[in-house]
């Protein structure tokens, strides 16, 4: 699965310090030779292991390099190499390390416009096959290589990324009355959701002058002297605008609906909130959750109650044979006697993509079109009437 997550994530680290403290007097040439000789090793290994299928120009990696789908693809490996290349790169190549940045930044764009284009293609207003959680990291490899790539490129990643724009209204519209998230997916930091949340409607709102982004920003405890990402991110003068003038309804184009009755949010609320998702099986971090629901009032009602905890073979035994599973999801099943899952358990549920032990995940956009594999279910429309949704 490429460079481990402590492994991309100390790289990020190594190349913004070397940025940030290249014209420090204590920063000897010495000292910046062995971090640049560093950068160029681990970012070649870094683009090798990590790379996509798909780009013949540049290292494409094992056939278990993370996909165009995967929200490590984003959130570690390529931001990774965009940073390297980026930390490397001087004017007149005093270095000589030119031609390996220019490798990592070529990889690293070739790889973000293709995560742009499959946002756009099957999530343009918002919402994440992976569900809440780890719609924050793939946001956050999205966003942060689009705000770098402009201030040192001038190539604007984030104009009309309707994508990206409709991110934060995702987070918004999954709140439930008792302030916490709804579960679709794999999830992270639950109940409440992780900083980067915060981070990302910050930028969001600046970029997109965005109201409602604000008001969630300050709502998760947006700060001007906060974080090293508030003090950069955090426009204070954006007026926030309060979710109250929203619908009581959201479609995400994705195969995802967020309906509620209103917006008071905390202790006490009297509102409902209720999901519903058909939507294609695009990650291993997807669920087989087709046609199901959540109901919250007051209390949860109706849930998804599959926990997601990863790492251990134990966690991954329960996720694959039960919490991403149909079983866990308040959807039907029929139980057939004998149908194959594999190695997993027959729960009676859809059928599970992620059953081989070796398991595939699309890789292209075209791997999702009518009639392929991964084409489980579409949601063919949704209408809105004076009584009914």
């Amino acid at each position: 699965t490429g460079v481990p997550v402590d492994a991309a994530e100390f790289l990020w680290a190594l190349a913004v310090g070397y940025d940030w403290l290249y014209t420090w007097p204590g920063f000897t040439e010495a000292d910046k030779q062995v971090v640049r000789n560093q950068l160029v090793l681990r970012m070649n290994e870094n683009v090798d292991e990590t790379g996509l299928n798909g780009f013949p120009n540049f290292p494409t990696g094992p056939s278990t390099a993370k996909s165009i789908y995967d929200n490590m693809s984003a959130g570690n490996n390529n931001l990774v190499n965009a940073f390297g290349g980026l930390a490397l790169w001087e004017a007149d190549n005093k270095y000589g390390a030119n031609p390996s940045a220019q490798k990592f930044l070529d990889a690293a764009r070739a790889r973000f416009v293709e995560m742009y284009k499959v946002g756009k293609t099957h999530a343009p207003n918002g919402g994440y096959w992976e569900g809440q959680g780890y719609s924050e990291r793939r946001g956050i490899g999205e966003a942060y290589f689009a705000h770098v790539w402009k201030v040192a490129i001038g190539e604007d990643f984030f104009a009309g990324n309707t994508h990206l724009q409709g991110m934060p209204y995702y987070w918004i519209y999954g709140l439930r009355p008792d302030d916490t998230s709804t579960r679709e997916g794999d999830q992270t930091c639950l109940p409440a959701g992780c900083d980067r949340r915060r981070f990302l409607s910050e930028l969001f709102a600046d970029v997109y002058q965005d109201g409602f982004s604000q008001w969630h920003a300050q709502h998760k405890g947006a700060s001007a002297g906060g974080d090293w990402p508030d003090v950069l991110f955090y426009n204070p003068a954006i007026p926030a605008a309060d979710p109250v003038t929203l619908p009581l309804h959201r479609y995400f184009a994705l195969g995802m609906v967020h309906l509620r009755t209103g917006w008071t949010i905390g202790p006490g609320s009297p509102d409902t909130h209720f999901a519903f998702q058909v939507h294609d099986w695009i990650s291993g971090h997807s669920h087989v959750d087709v046609n199901s629901f959540a109901l919250y009032r007051k209390g949860s009602l109706a849930i998804d109650s599959g926990r997601y905890k990863g790492g251990s073979s134990a966690a991954s035994a329960h996720e694959r044979n039960y919490a991403i599973r149909t079983i866990a999801h308040n959807t039907m099943t029929v139980y057939k006697p004998g149908e194959d899952f594999g190695p997993r358990a027959n729960d009676g549920g859809q059928e599970f993509l992620f059953q081989e032990s070796n398991a595939a995940e699309p890789r292209f956009i075209a791997d999702l079109n009518d009639g392929t594999r991964f084409d489980t279910a579409t949601l063919e429309t949704f209408d809105v009437g004076p009584d009914y949704y």
